[in-house]
């Protein structure tokens, strides 16, 4: 297909199928991969309004000034009378008895300023209550409890890439995942020849020739800059994620990204701004190739389709993600299985399989670890062939839709440890690259 350079926010609705999705939504995460990866994160808490209880304050006026009050009255009502009358017409009282009758007063005015203090307190109570918002519990989002939407397809290509091509390469990637939510937005830019290590805004990548000229450097950083500026869950499109993503963290991750593209940062990352808004930033060097190219795409569209990697399990990383780290590789594996399977699908061929363990096999001589994401493939393509894991659990990206998938990947779980330990087994039999018997049931 002929390129369509330089097109922007090409926007695709997906029809006919309606898709599991949720009204919630993530910081910008950045899934960093390979040698062409990182990780940032971005969103804005729901504050609510303070209650300023003390505006409702009762009016009590004291029992004791009311009986001042009418003590004073009665003196100013009651007719003169002369000492000698009082004396007349007051009967005799013992000393025990007058105090007696100070005593049941003073109960009595006690009594009634407890009582009246009491209903104010009520009063009060019943107010600040009745006005004080509850708070309903918030539940992760999952296929079962989230509503269905039709997620969006936006593509800003600035390559010799056809955009056409970029649209089908996402729609085909998307067909597998059994819960897709997230709208996908894709920025994919060219870059030169590498021309140095990673300086202040390209970390942690490394620098390449910017190859865009100022009119579409422009086009491209204001159009990820609207992306970033109307995330829809901060502009209250749709809900914000558990309440704890904020606008602060979201223009630090846009600054990061904005600062690759500007310094030719050899950038492939999968930023996740909101939990059902995700994006693909993509510098593609001006060496690749097209296979190149449609390989690493497929690799970041799918960790923007993971639901759960690690910022959305890890409030942005506020809590411990040590339990995520050390799982790195299952998480770049999976990327990278993923791309090889839809890419053999779009190009016609059965060889996903073969092609991954020849670069594993590679990358084995040359010392890789499972560090890698082509070792890491390899290692959960052993254990597909052994019957420890279901292909499909991987291109429907199963696996992450929980925060709990750390628990099915631990180095004691025997299955794991056993591919983790021998996936380099790999040799060349009859022209096709394969697992070694040994290793294979």
């Amino acid at each position: 297909m002929g390129s369509e350079k330089g097109s922007l926010s090409d926007v695709h609705k997906i029809p006919s199928r309606i898709f599991l999705a949720t009204i919630f939504s993530f910081s910008l995460g950045v899934t960093a991969c390979g040698g062409n990866s990182t990780s940032g994160s971005a969103t804005t808490n729901n504050i609510t309004p303070s209650q300023d209880f003390e505006a409702d304050e009762t009016e009590v006026s004291s029992p004791k000034s009311e009986a001042v009050e009418s003590e004073s009255a009665a003196q100013q009502e009651a007719p003169l009378k002369s000492e000698s009358d009082a004396q007349q017409e007051e009967p005799l009282k013992s000393e025990s008895d007058a105090q007696q009758e100070k005593d049941s007063e003073t109960l009595t005015r006690s009594t009634q300023a407890k009582d009246t203090d009491t209903s104010t307190t009520v009063k009060q109570s019943a107010k600040a209550e009745q006005r004080e918002p509850k708070e309903s519990k918030w539940v992760a989002p999952t296929p079962d409890n989230s509503l269905p939407r039709i997620p969006e397809i936006a593509i800003n290509n600035f390559t010799r890439l056809a955009t056409a091509d970029l649209r089908s390469w996402t729609e085909a990637g998307t067909s597998h995942i059994n819960w897709w939510h997230s709208d996908i937005t894709s920025f994919i830019w060219p870059i030169g020849s590498e021309v140095g290590g990673p300086n202040e805004l390209s970390e942690p990548f490394n620098r390449f020739r910017v190859s865009l000229d100022k009119d579409s450097m422009d086009k491209l950083t204001s159009a990820y800059t609207t992306f970033s500026d109307n995330a829809p869950c901060l502009n209250g499109q749709r809900a914000n994620f558990g309440s704890w993503q904020n606008r602060n963290e979201l223009n630090e991750g846009k600054r990061r990204v904005l600062g690759w593209i500007e310094s030719g940062a050899d950038v492939a990352t999968a930023p996740v701004p909101c939990f059902s808004s995700r994006a693909i930033t993509y510098a593609f060097p001006e060496e690749s190739t097209t296979a190149q190219g449609q390989h690493t795409y497929l690799h970041e569209l799918y960790h923007a389709l993971s639901s759960y990697l690690q910022d959305y399990c890890t409030k942005g990383g506020a809590l411990d993600g040590d339990r995520f780290d050390k799982l790195r590789w299952v998480g770049e594996g999976t990327a990278n299985y993923f791309a090889y399977v839809v890419a053999a699908e779009l190009n016609g061929t059965d060889d996903a399989a073969e092609t991954m363990l020849r670069d594993a096999e590679r990358g084995a001589r040359g010392g890789e670890t499972l560090s890698s994401a082509e070792s890491a493939a390899a290692a959960l393509r052993l254990m597909v062939e052994r019957g420890d894991l279901l292909e499909e659990d991987i291109m429907s990206a199963r696996i992450f839709e929980t925060c709990s998938w750390p628990d099915d990947w631990q180095a004691s779980i025997p299955s794991v440890s056993y591919a983790m330990n021998n996936w380099q087994e790999i040799e060349s039999r009859s022209g096709k690259w394969v697992f070694k018997s040994s290793v294979l049931p």
